[in-house]
This record gives structure tokens, C-alpha cells and sequence, in this order.
């Protein structure tokens, strides 16, 4: 007996160009050559946007890259990309790195961390990173005669550290409510129903073979073919329409459980 091969479908990313040229070639011929004269400002645009839009998704690509899935949210000021996070405890904190380079520090970061042991340090336990505290930042250069550090301290209180501290109180808010994905279900499945639930988890997710998927499939038509042949005329729809309806309850009731 020869064992099957399981069937899979494997898609490969392919070009549009090849389309585009065969459609401006159709264009061409219908309308004649002056077509291209007219859809040339159309073709600048579109190049440009594609251009734009092209730079736009290698720039999020770039910045997903540098921050992963450690809390922190960018925030955007003069240009500058500034990274906070609230800890555990509500904390607001803020990349030390992202200050430093925005308003230049010329201490090293072991000396703000002994000048500010509990308002500088390595908060984030995931990010090998210095992370500084708002108060902090306001304490070291709240003298400053800088225009830029004052619009930066005046930011940060009205914007970022608002706006990190309602994000964090939402998020806070939303895993009290949800339950945890691992949680089990309060009202298991009576055990006579649990072959069939198992059975329709591997065909959903495609580990039955095709032989057993066609025979399976083709006693589930007998049976309901079966059924609909069971009096005469059962495409009579006035005569039969009890059980036509019959159908469409199952129909909609199953529907409705699979997808739930």
C-alpha cells in the first residue's frame, strides 16, 4: 500500500508589474499611443506615492525592530522619538537615552545613577537600558535657561506623562476584566461529545487525508440525500416546506455554533 502524501497549498509573494504592463499594453492598442502622454501625470503620482508609501512601511518595519514587545510607547517631540513605559507600580519612566540625546547630558549615566539611585536606573527588567523618572528629569534640568529643555519639561507634564498614566490605567483596566487565555472553561463538554469535537478540530485544521475527508463528506451526502428522497417530489418546495425549514434551522443553529 502506498502511504499518501498529505496535499498542501504553499502561496509564493509574486509581482504586479508583469499585470501592470500587460494593461497598459491593452490601453495602447485600444486607444493608440498618445494614451501614455495622457496618463503620465497619473503615472508620476502613483510612482511617488508608491515611493512615499514604500519608505513610510520600511521606516515601521525599522522602528518595530527597535522596540519590541516591552511595554514601552513612542512618543513623538520635535523630531525625537521619546520611549516610556509604566512599571508595576504606576511608575512613569522614560529612556534615559532618548533625554540624553534631546537635551544633551554631559554626565555619564553611573553618575546620574548615584546622583538619583531611585530615579535612575535600569527599571525595565526585559530592556538593557537606563530609564529615568519625570521628576528626575525635572529636578537635573529644571534650571536650564534652554528653550528646548523648557518645551520638553512643559511636554512632559501635559502630554506624555498624562497620557502614559491613562494608557496604563486602561491596560490595567482591560486584564482585570478579560480572563487569561490558559484559563480553563467553567462547563466542560459532556464526554459523548467529545469525539465530535475532536473530529471537527482536525479536519479544521486540515490533518484528516483526503480519502477520509471525501468518504466521510460522501456518507454525510447519502445520508442526507437519503433523507430528502425519503417521499416523493422533494424539490417541492410548497408541498415539503416544514422540512425546508427544518434545514434552515439546522443550518443556522450550526453555523452559529462553529462559528462561536
Amino acid at each position: 500500500m502506498i502511504p499518501m502524501s498529505r496535499l498542501t497549498v504553499k502561496s509564493y509573494p509574486r509581482s504586479a508589474w508583469p499585470m501592470i504592463g500587460a494593461s497598459l499594453f491593452l490601453f495602447v492598442v485600444l486607444l493608440g499611443p498618445w494614451v501614455l502622454i495622457a496618463l503620465a501625470p497619473l503615472f508620476a503620482v502613483c510612482l511617488l506615492t508608491f515611493h512615499a508609501l514604500k519608505a513610510l512601511y520600511a521606516e515601521a518595519r525599522t522602528k518595530a525592530r527597535e522596540l519590541p514587545d516591552s511595554g514601552e510607547i513612542p512618543y513623538g517631540f520635535a523630531g525625537h522619538d521619546i520611549r516610556a513605559f509604566t512599571d508595576a507600580r504606576g511608575q512613569v519612566w522614560i529612556r534615559a537615552k532618548d533625554v540624553r540625546h534631546l537635551l544633551g547630558l554631559e554626565r555619564t549615566d553611573t553618575w546620574m545613577a548615584g546622583a538619583y539611585p531611585d530615579g535612575y536606573c535600569r527599571a525595565h527588567s526585559g530592556v538593557a537600558a537606563w530609564f529615568v523618572r519625570p521628576d528626575v528629569v525635572r529636578r537635573h534640568w529644571g534650571g536650564s535657561t534652554r528653550i528646548i529643555v523648557n518645551r520638553f519639561i512643559h511636554w512632559m507634564d501635559r502630554e506624555l506623562v498624562p497620557l502614559q498614566e491613562k494608557r496604563s490605567a486602561i491596560e490595567q483596566a482591560q486584564e482585570n476584566i478579560a480572563p487569561p487565555l490558559s484559563a480553563k472553561r467553567t462547563m466542560p463538554l459532556p464526554a459523548f461529545l467529545d469525539p465530535l469535537v475532536d473530529y471537527l478540530k482536525r479536519h479544521w485544521r486540515g490533518e484528516h487525508r483526503i480519502p477520509y475527508v471525501v468518504l466521510s463528506g460522501g456518507i454525510l451526502a447519502v445520508l442526507i440525500s437519503h433523507l430528502l428522497s425519503d417521499q416523493p417530489a422533494p424539490a417541492d418546495l410548497v408541498e415539503h416546506y416544514q422540512r425546508y425549514a427544518l434545514l434552515l434551522m439546522m443550518e443556522l443553529v450550526a453555523g452559529t455554533v462553529m462559528c462561536a
